[in-house]
């Protein structure tokens, strides 16, 4: 009998690192998308599904292995934690959990500071273009609110 089936803790723990390896190849995946010159959108928003299905799943095998380790009589909190993975024999699989944990959620604040780069990069782009279009046609700019071209902005005028 392997050690996750003797105790019902280690298994926990065992799924949440699991599921955490899957989350970090993923956000590897995400930030390679982010890295390229133009992003395949599509990618992009199967990623963040993906994303919040791992964490979904990640969520709901925290909730139980919080609720064996107090079927097991130990507190729901970080002292009870690292006392039942003590306890359990499995306290070098919760330390492997929690620096997984870790690294996760710093490749997380990456990727979104990655997209927040690309976001601002776009807002200035746009922005650009707007005074671009103005300055062109300062009455009636070259293309109206929603984007589009105006009727006449690119005619020259009869009166010249």
């Amino acid at each position: 009998m392997n050690a996750a089936a003797r105790t019902p803790l280690l298994r926990h723990i065992a799924q949440q690192q699991a599921q955490l390896e899957a989350l970090s190849a993923l956000l590897r995946r995400e930030r390679a998308a982010l890295q390229q010159g133009e992003p395949d959108p599509h990618l992009l928003a199967d990623l963040a599904a993906g994303k919040q299905q791992l964490l979904e799943d990640l969520n709901l095998r925290e909730q139980r292995r919080r609720a064996a380790q107090q079927q097991l009589g130990f507190a729901d909190s970080a002292h009870g934690d690292a006392e039942a993975a003590t306890r359990q024999g499995c306290l070098a699989s919760w330390r492997d959990v929690q620096a997984l944990a870790a690294e996760v959620a710093r490749q997380n604040r990456l990727n979104g500071l990655l997209i927040d780069m690309r976001l601002h990069h776009n807002q200035r782009m746009l922005n650009f273009l707007r005074d671009c279009a103005q300055e062109a046609n300062p009455e009636n700019g070259l293309y109206g609110p929603d984007g589009q071209a105006r009727q006449g902005g690119g005619q020259i005028s009869s009166r010249a």
